[in-house]
């Protein structure tokens, strides 16, 4: 059977999916099939003659899962606007008005985040918990600095999450303090390019964890 192969775990259990802005299907006491690298690989529908002898086998070969009645799969979450740096002051200062926020909480955060360790402890957090919470792919705003964004990138490759980090540009002296700045307009396109060690070589095998990675790239964007 080449499930016992290809798949390292078979599921069991009732699974909503969206088909359209308003509609979805369920997919009620099938088989997932979840390949070596933790991706679905194929879907047994109980009408399916396969079904009876896949379900037979994994559990013979203890990898099968089976989910309880108020237990369900959904589809991975899609969060498209995620300020990375500020994971760390979440429910702080929700009373201040927006410039006093800013100023006094949220730019002397990201700055501090030239630290890479620092961003490496805090980035890691916030990965590991919207993964735990369903959220498989994210498009992160990063900090000003290129080095701490490539961290992040790392960490979501590592974890397996799926994202899109961009460093923020900061460049509008009127509004941006002078210790939190980028040192002109071109600067905040140095981000470009600089992941490409992430990618998939041709000459590199597609391995899980290449193609965790395979989305993650950086852009700019204006604060």
């Amino acid at each position: 059977m080449t499930f016992l192969t290809n798949c390292s775990s078979v599921i069991r259990g009732t699974a909503f999916h969206s088909t359209g802005p308003n509609s979805f299907d369920i997919l009620e006491d099938h088989l997932f099939l979840v390949d070596e690298a933790g991706v679905l690989d194929d879907v047994i529908s109980p009408k399916d003659d396969r079904y009876d002898n896949i379900l037979r086998r994994s559990e013979d070969a203890g990898s099968l899962q089976r989910l309880k009645s108020q237990q369900y799969l959904l589809p991975g979450f899609i969060d498209t606007h995620v300020h990375a740096p500020q994971w760390a002051q979440v429910g702080k200062a929700l009373d201040a008005d927006l410039p006093v926020w800013l100023n006094d909480y949220t730019f002397p955060l990201e700055a501090a985040y030239k630290n890479t360790d620092f961003a490496e402890t805090i980035y890691k957090d916030l990965v590991q918990t919207l993964l735990a919470n369903g959220t498989t792919t994210a498009q992160y705003f990063g900090s000003v600095h290129n080095e701490p964004n490539k961290v992040l990138a790392e960490i979501c490759a590592s974890e397996g999450q799926h994202a899109y980090i961009g460093k923020v540009v900061m460049d509008l002296p009127s509004q941006c303090p002078d210790y939190y700045r980028d040192p002109s307009p071109q600067s905040g396109t140095e981000c470009y390019g600089r992941l490409s060690h992430l990618l998939p070589q041709p000459e590199q095998p597609d391995t899980a964890r290449h193609s965790r990675c395979r989305y993650t790239a950086i852009h700019s964007y204006v604060q």
